[in-house]
Parts: structure tokens; C-alpha cells; sequence
């Protein structure tokens, strides 16, 4: 009988009890080990006291045990060497930053051995009430747009702004018919940027941890982007080639234009070469469930 120990609400309670209490379980090659962050310990500690864990069903890559309304821990399936990100960088911004548009960071599980890395077993964050992510919320918004398009009027031509770039572009109002067909999505977009740049700050606010101090761009990562990119884009040109003749007919002529510019392309990416990138880098989130914008979020 192959049996999952996560399906038994008291083994999610034992782990998130042995993250509160600092505890640690001895096996035959290492240790398995829980701490909370700052400010966390009290309430880890009364949850799993009080609220019955169960397992979402929805998880795909991971494990996730929900605790009532209150707390939600990630177990992660694949396991790597060194801090997992989805710790690192929520608990960065928890302990060491204002930044609190996220979910916060309350404990975490690390297995360790001698002499080795540890490893990141799972993360408890705080749970955060919402309605969607972003990602549906644009995909519902796209829906609505198309609708309340195809019902104008025929023959009624919207207002098309003059070209600007988007930079010059920041501080022009929207025409009212435009700002009516985009609907409330442009507060929602709005709201995305304001977050995302805060995040940005944040990751970049503290110079005195050499883990998240952003960083010159030097000449040996501009030029390991250029290769990078160089490469990509050689595959995936590729990739059109070979598949023009499987396109709509009426596409065939933009893909085989695209190919031929192959030259030129090259060229535009040897710009990053060619002059110096004097902007700093900081460190991704990537796709770290922490910090990941909740629009409908009923806590904002």
C-alpha cells in the first residue's frame, strides 16, 4: 500500500506545529528542520492549534495544505540544493522590506546533511482572500473588450490616437469612446504597474545584503545576453522556416519576410555590444507564487 501522509490532517499539523516550535526531525542521512520568520511564530503556532488542515486539489507542480482562511504551505515535489526561491525572495521582502502587496512569508522547512546545501522542503505563507489572479481577470477583461467592440455600431470607426512613444505618451489623457471600450481594466493595469514598480524598488532597497544589492551591468553578462538572445531567436527562425508552408495562406508572406530579415535582426541584437548598459540589475522573482499581484484581491 502506497500511502500519502499529506491526505492525514494531523501529519500537516505536526509539520506546521514543528515549524512554529523551531523543531527538528532526525533521519538516516540528515535532518529535517522548521523555523518561522520574524513576527510569525505566535500565529503559525495558534493555527495549527485550532484550524484542520486540508490539501488543495488544484496543485499541480506542488503540494499545497491550506489552514482555514489563515495560513497556506507549499511542499515541494522537486527538490534542488539551496534555498528555493519562492523562501528567499518572500522572505527577503517580509522580514527586510515595507513591500506587503504579497504573500507574506511565515515559516518554511529545510532538510539538511552534513557538509551539503540545505535543501527547501516547503514554504508557509500567509493567505491572502482574493477572487483570481491577474492573468484571468485580463483574460475576462480581453472577453468583455471584444464584446462591447463587436456591438458598436456599423460603419462607426473608433478614435485612433496619434502615434507617440510610450514614454511620451504617459501623461496623455485617452480619448472618452477608447477609455469607455477598455472598460475598468485600465485602473486594474494601472494598479498592476504602481505594484510591480513598488516590488522593483523593494527587491532593490537593501545594498547591504549581497544576495539582493543590485549590480552593474558588466561586458561579460551583456555579452552573455547577446548570446543568449542570438541564439533564440536563430531557433525559433528556424522553426518558422520550416513551418511557413503550414501557416493560413494569408500569413505566408509576413513569415517568409521575417526570415528573410534574419541579417538585420542580428544586427539590431548587437547593439547590446556596442554600447555600454549602464543600468543596474536586481534580482527576479520570476514566477514566485509571494509575489504574485492578486487584482481582485478584497485586502488590495
Amino acid at each position: 500500500v502506497l500511502y500519502d501522509a499529506l491526505v492525514d490532517p494531523r501529519f500537516c499539523t505536526e509539520l506546521t506545529r514543528m515549524v512554529a516550535r523551531r523543531g527538528s526531525r532526525k533521519g538516516a542521512d540528515g535532518s529535517i528542520h522548521g523555523f518561522t520568520t520574524r513576527g510569525f511564530r505566535q500565529k503559525v503556532h495558534a493555527v495549527a492549534d485550532t484550524v484542520i488542515p486540508t490539501v488543495l486539489k488544484t496543485e499541480q507542480s506542488n503540494t499545497s495544505v491550506v489552514y482555514g482562511d489563515q495560513l497556506v504551505m507549499k511542499l515541494f515535489r522537486r527538490l534542488d540544493e539551496g534555498v528555493n526561491p519562492d523562501l528567499e525572495v518572500g522572505r527577503f521582502l517580509t522580514e527586510r522590506t515595507k513591500f506587503r502587496h504579497m504573500a507574506t512569508v511565515a515559516g518554511a522547512l529545510e532538510y539538511q546533511r552534513p557538509r551539503q546545501d540545505s535543501m527547501t522542503l516547503g514554504v508557509i505563507h500567509g493567505y491572502v482572500i482574493n477572487e483570481g489572479d491577474a492573468w484571468h481577470l485580463t483574460l475576462d477583461s480581453l472577453d468583455q473588450y471584444f464584446e462591447r467592440v463587436s456591438a458598436r455600431a456599423d460603419g462607426e470607426e473608433p478614435t485612433v490616437p496619434p502615434w507617440r512613444h510610450v514614454v511620451d505618451a504617459l501623461d496623455l489623457e485617452l480619448p472618452a469612446d477608447v477609455a469607455e471600450q477598455i472598460g475598468l481594466y485600465l485602473e486594474s493595469a494601472r494598479a498592476l504597474g504602481q505594484r510591480t514598480a513598488e516590488l522593483h524598488l523593494a527587491l532593490a532597497s537593501r545594498t547591504d545584503d549581497p544576495a539582493f544589492a543590485p549590480e552593474a551591468f558588466t561586458t561579460m553578462y551583456q555579452r552573455s545576453l547577446y548570446e543568449s538572445l542570438r541564439t533564440r531567436a536563430t531557433e525559433d527562425l528556424h522553426l518558422l522556416e520550416k513551418r511557413v508552408r503550414y501557416l493560413p495562406k494569408e500569413a505566408r508572406p509576413d513569415a517568409r519576410r521575417i526570415v528573410a530579415a534574419r541579417p538585420q535582426l542580428r544586427q539590431r541584437f548587437r547593439e547590446i555590444l556596442d554600447r555600454r548598459i549602464r543600468a543596474q540589475r536586481i534580482r527576479d522573482t520570476g514566477t514566485t507564487t509571494s509575489v504574485r499581484s492578486c487584482l481582485r484581491a478584497r485586502t488590495s
